[in-house]
């Protein structure tokens, strides 16, 4: 896609998914280099089913210096492309198994045309954590714009809170003096401040658990990461915390 924003020239965002088939990837790898000999602005990121080096692979087979991944490293060179590095977990991808027969490898990157970096100087890349698949979603920020606070808004996900109903409730039957329109006008704001302090306090913890889980499963998969593998409580408890991320995530796709 062609991203545009004011006062930036625009430039190209390349999501890869390649396949495992290196004979196929050769069509990709020409593409991407046409496209980096003009001159284009390219960011290109995403699943590369290919490693570079022995240290982003950890279990498994030993590793061998295959056709494959020499073509992806003369891709990278041949294109000046440059790997944005990251922070989080070293590895991106796990195979989910138990014991020895756990893999872990760096499949998923982000690169950038020399060109792409001068314009965006204060990039980063995160590996968040493994949730929904078995690979860890990458999150490119070019820049850290002031946060955006919405109007009030009902939200569908109150419904699902029998409190909401009793705060509209009190909210209403509160008396207050004028006329019709007034009254109407003036009930409504009162409901609209309760609710705001309710969604904060509470409604507002699916938010903050959501997040708080992820740090916990960041934690322990940072953990995995460095010693190599995690003990049954800590995988027991790994489980536990992706399954109430599942749970919350409900409640959150409501939102």
């Amino acid at each position: 896609m062609v991203v545009s924003a004011p006062d930036v020239a625009p430039w190209v965002l390349c999501e890869v998914y390649v396949s495992t088939d290196y004979r196929v990837r050769r069509v990709l790898w020409q593409e991407i280099t046409s496209l980096t000999a003009q001159g284009v602005l390219t960011v290109v990121v995403g699943d590369f089913n290919c490693i570079l080096s022995l240290g982003d692979k950890r279990g498994g087979a030993a590793f061998m210096d295959r056709a494959d991944r020499r073509e992806f490293r003369d891709f990278v060179s041949r294109t000046g492309l440059v790997d944005l590095g990251f922070s989080g977990p070293q590895f991106t991808w796990c195979n989910n198994q138990l014991g020895s027969a756990r893999v872990w490898e760096r499949l998923d990157r982000a690169f950038a045309s020399s060109n792409w970096i001068l314009h965006f100087p204060t990039c980063r890349v995160s590996h968040l954590p493994r949730v929904a698949s078995d690979h860890c979603p990458l999150l490119i920020s070019t820049s850290s714009g002031p946060s955006h606070h919405s109007p009030f808004r009902f939200e569908k996900v109150w419904l699902s809170y029998p409190q909401s109903w009793d705060i509209v409730r009190k909210a209403w039957r509160i008396p207050v003096r004028g006329d019709a329109m007034h009254r109407v006008s003036r009930k409504l704001e009162l409901a609209k401040r309760r609710l705001r302090r309710w969604n904060r306090e509470t409604v507002g913890d699916i938010f903050r658990r959501v997040e708080g889980v992820e740090t916990a499963i960041s934690e322990l998969q940072r953990k995995e990461d460095l010693e190599g593998a995690l003990s049954v409580d800590d995988m027991g408890d790994l489980q536990g915390l992706l399954a109430t991320h599942h749970s919350l995530l409900r409640q959150h796709e409501i939102f």
